[in-house]
């Protein structure tokens, strides 16, 4: 939650991180930022599930979801918490690894117990066993696609070189926050186009 012009305000799922910084006018220097990645070739696979979710079971699920990639509706979640082309996440989590990636941010912060999120992986029981057979799903073309889409943290987790550490450290990551905050207020901007956020009363709970 941010205070903004008066009122209260929560960025909804997968705000940017430009966002949260131009919300807050702050570039988190006292906090480590954290974020989640997954293998692109799964993750389109995932999100092409989840939006059609209430029509797989009408669809030929290959080839609607070649089509669905063709049509350039998947796109890179590197601008989630990339700014100006450079990771600004202090640590990123591989989706693959999941539980000893949130192991090692536990110990990173000094956390006492495990961190959970097994509600918030809702996503996971919706994808059908057909789109989760890559070797069947993708096509040259549509593996092509994607990798141009995601090239950015196809490079940064190492995907394509088949990387596996359970955590990305950016070492950065803090500086390229703050310096994209300075950024924002040498040009006197306040929240960017297409910001993710509802507003909320100033009393309302958190």
């Amino acid at each position: 939650m941010f205070p903004f012009r008066g009122k209260r305000v929560r960025l909804l799922n997968h705000a940017p991180l430009s966002t949260a910084i131009a919300l807050s006018r702050s570039a988190f220097q006292d906090y480590t930022v954290i974020t989640i990645e997954r293998d692109p070739l799964s993750r389109a696979a995932s999100l092409f599930a989840w939006k059609h979710r209430d029509a797989l079971e009408r669809m030929n699920l290959v080839t609607a979801f070649r089509d669905w990639v063709a049509s350039g509706q998947f796109r890179s979640s590197f601008p989630i918490y990339g700014l100006h082309g450079y990771p600004a996440a202090d640590l990123v989590v591989r989706y693959e690894r999941l539980s000893e990636g949130l192991g090692i941010v536990a110990d990173r912060l000094g956390l006492t117990g495990a961190i959970d999120i097994t509600a918030n992986r809702e996503k996971s029981a919706v994808t059908p066993g057909a789109l989760k057979d890559l070797d069947t799903l993708y096509d040259e073309k549509t593996r092509s696609i994607v990798g141009t889409v995601a090239a950015q943290e196809t490079a940064l987790m190492g995907y394509a070189a088949g990387a596996s550490d359970p955590i990305v450290e950016a070492p950065n990551a803090a500086a390229i926050r703050l310096a994209y905050q300075r950024g924002l207020k040498a040009h006197g901007h306040t929240v960017m186009a297409g910001a993710r956020f509802r507003e909320r009363p100033a009393n309302a709970p958190t």
